[in-house]
């Protein structure tokens, strides 16, 4: 929760106001959830909200769904692989980018839950997560046309032989 506090004109009390009247859903329950002496004080709100809601608190969370995040049926790669960054971001907000990349590879490629395909887009040694994308987006596209090929050519080879053999059984 970040919020311009300095020199808004606002005292504590109608910022206090304003800000609950804008939470929703889950973070409206919290009112609900707490006594009134809780949350009488910008900076009281503001630190239930932080922790109760804060990436920081929670990584341990992020980490565990990050680790066991796997692709859904009829889930696209590029859905799969946004949810893995926003994951990352979540599980690792003190990482340093290039690190941040390499591991979200790995989590990225064991998602996809799909051992063929992993094994050759790690073949081609992705180093950023986008990379790791373009390239699952390649061999999946790739894969889709071999298997219409292949049904092309079985679905053409299969009447032939069967007139070939009708041919044989009528002399």
């Amino acid at each position: 929760v970040k919020l311009a506090v300095a020199g808004s004109g606002c005292a504590d009390k109608d910022q206090v106001a304003q800000l609950k009247g804008c939470l929703t859903k889950d973070a409206g329950q919290v009112l609900w959830d707490t006594g009134d002496t809780e949350v009488d004080t910008m900076s009281k709100l503001v630190e239930l909200l932080r922790s109760r809601f804060g990436g920081s608190y929670q990584t341990d969370k992020y980490r565990m769904e990050l680790r066991l995040r796997r692709r859904k049926g009829g889930e696209s790669l590029s859905a799969l692989h946004q949810d893995m960054r926003r994951l990352m971001t979540l599980a690792h907000p003190k990482l340093p980018h290039e690190s941040r990349e390499a591991i979200a590879v790995d989590y990225f490629v064991d998602a996809m839950d799909e051992p063929d395909l992993a094994l050759k887009v790690r073949e081609r040694a992705p180093s950023t997560l986008d990379d790791a994308l373009r390239i699952a987006l390649q061999l999946e596209a790739f894969n889709k046309d071999a298997a219409r090929q292949r049904k092309d050519v079985e679905g053409n080879v299969r009447p032939k032989a069967r007139a070939a053999a009708a041919d044989t059984d009528v002399s």
